[in-house]
Parts: C-alpha cells; structure tokens; sequence
C-alpha cells in the first residue's frame, strides 16, 4: 500500500525530526522538557544583570525588581526583562 492507514507506524527510514514535524509521535514518543539550571553567568548579562538572582533552587531564579519568582531558563528571563511592568520598575530604580 502506498498510503499508511492511521494505525500504522512509519517506515523505519523515516526521520525522528520528520516526524516530529508532521506531527506523527505519540505522547509517549515525543522528548521531554529538560529543566534547566540557574547559571551565573546569566547575571552577567547587560540584560538581565540589574536585577536577575537566584531563586530558591537551582531551577529558580528571581526577578529582585518586581520579588517574582520565575522558572530558570533564559528564555523566559528574556522574555520577564521586556515585559513593560519590569521595564517600569527598572528604570524606576536606574533613574534614581
């Protein structure tokens, strides 16, 4: 048969990243997210260095402008230092 009924797996030439892209894996199948670490090279960063500190774990950090804990991986960093109430709060504090 040339089409695969919905039951039936893929050929085993077909590519883990294919398939992921069509959709095709079960939710058994698909990777897992991998928390990441606090890293300290992230206070480094102009971004983020003003107010970024370590959470309660490693997998935390905390935004010490606004006291928000936050998951730590530095997209969501990234994302907390546009957000307009932080860039508020921060030149707030710069200006001072």
């Amino acid at each position: 048969m040339s089409h695969e009924s919905e039951g039936e797996r893929p050929t085993p030439g077909t590519s883990k990243k294919d398939r992921a892209q069509r959709g095709e894996f079960s939710s058994s199948e698909k990777d897992k997210h991998r928390a990441q670490k606090y890293r300290l090279v992230w206070e480094k960063l102009d971004m983020l260095k003003d107010w970024l500190w370590r959470g309660k774990n490693q997998f935390k950090a905390k935004c010490t402008v606004c006291d928000v804990d936050l998951v730590s991986e530095h997209g969501v960093l990234k994302i907390r230092a546009s957000r307009k109430k932080h860039v508020k709060a921060i030149s707030a504090i710069l200006s001072k």
